[in-house]
């Protein structure tokens, strides 16, 4: 072979590498932040700090440009179950729920039926109390479409039901038989009024999270510590995630073909009662493969990823908390040069073949 020639055979390595790199950690980073990352979407990290009050308030950070901004910094409100997407950030305070625009910088009002809801896009969905006290609470779920104003209940037979999650036109939740016994995953299309079971079968199944088509959720049909299971929402069809012992903590928000969920495999019963110690796994949807993004018996919060970006906070070796990240594709315009380079070669080896 000549000096600075590849083989047919490195062409197609390089090839097919181009095309499964989806997934894989390129390159990690940390960030000096000791505010704790509580979410995060496209180029915000929502991140969650103790006042001088005690009370938590909350902080925007860009990704891109390192800007950290005030979303709720009142000393005398506390703030919690926070939730965002690429324009809006939602939290619970002072029992209401409020909305923060990212890109105009300011606070709403979203209603003060709920402290505990999920958004996307102009629509808002919450669990609206119904009555009763534990264990015999009833909640409601109610969708508000922001830019109509158009607000609807979806879900309202008395019966325990969990934080609605909602992406695009579907809402999923869980809710739960009568004694808290077992619970199931349903959804909700906002566009054409369908609701779907989509995890009713023996067993309890609970914290369902989505994004797109992607519905992941907690599944304790067949092991008592958990497993993660998924459902297509375009396909209608379910799929095991990560299934064995001690595997399946719980999962994050999907981002496109790439999941993830909080493991427990290598820390319990070692690590029992220890908050936040677990590994970080992730999984391609599209070639099946599973591998470790964040390990070891120290604290992690807040993981999510988007775009191919994963965020979460991990205390360091002297025991600070800082914001790790990891890259866990390329560039797309590297992806796709490799991918031209690969196919090139090998049609150049092809025209050259000799006869």
């Amino acid at each position: 072979m000549k000096k600075g020639t590849i083989s047919a055979g490195s062409a197609a390595l390089l090839l097919a590498w181009a095309c499964s790199a989806r997934g894989q950690v390129m390159d990690r980073f940390t960030i000096q932040e000791t505010r704790e990352v509580v979410g995060f979407c496209d180029d915000t990290i929502l991140l969650r700090a103790n006042s001088v009050s005690g009370n938590h308030n909350l902080w925007g950070r860009l990704l891109s440009t390192g800007e950290v901004f005030p979303i709720q910094t009142n000393p005398s409100a506390d703030v919690y179950d926070m939730t965002l997407d690429g324009r809006t950030v939602l939290w619970g305070q002072a029992g209401s729920l409020y909305a923060f625009d990212l890109a105009a910088r300011t606070t709403s009002l979203i209603t003060s039926e709920s402290t505990q809801g999920s958004v996307s896009g102009d629509w808002c969905v919450w669990r609206k109390w119904a009555g009763g006290s534990y264990p015999n609470t009833t909640y409601d779920i109610v969708a508000f479409d922001r830019a109509t104003g158009q607000k609807m209940t979806i879900s309202s037979t008395p019966m325990f039901r969990g934080i609605p999650k909602v992406s695009g036109n579907w809402v999923v939740w869980e809710e739960y038989a009568a004694g808290m016994q077992s619970s199931s995953v349903w959804g909700y299309n906002l566009s054409t009024g369908q609701t779907l079971g989509i995890a009713t079968g023996p067993g309890s199944h609970n914290n369902p999270c989505i994004n797109g088509d992607i519905v992941l959720w907690r599944d304790f049909r067949s092991e008592i510590w958990g497993d993660i299971y998924g459902y297509n929402l375009a396909t209608h069809t379910e799929f095991p995630v990560a299934v064995g012992a001690g595997y399946g903590e719980y999962p994050t928000i999907p981002d496109g073909d790439l999941v993830a969920w909080f493991d427990d495999r290598n820390h319990y019963p070692a690590t029992q009662g220890m908050v936040g110690v677990y590994d970080i796994y992730r999984t391609n949807l599209a070639t099946g493969a599973s591998y470790p993004i964040a390990t070891g018996n120290v604290y992690k919060s807040g993981f999510q990823t988007s775009n191919g970006v994963a965020i979460w906070s991990q205390t360091s070796s002297n025991g600070q908390l800082l914001i790790n990240g990891a890259y866990l594709v390329p560039e797309p315009a590297t992806l796709s040069l490799l991918a031209l380079a690969g196919l090139a070669m090998l049609r150049r080896r092809t025209l050259t073949r000799p006869g």
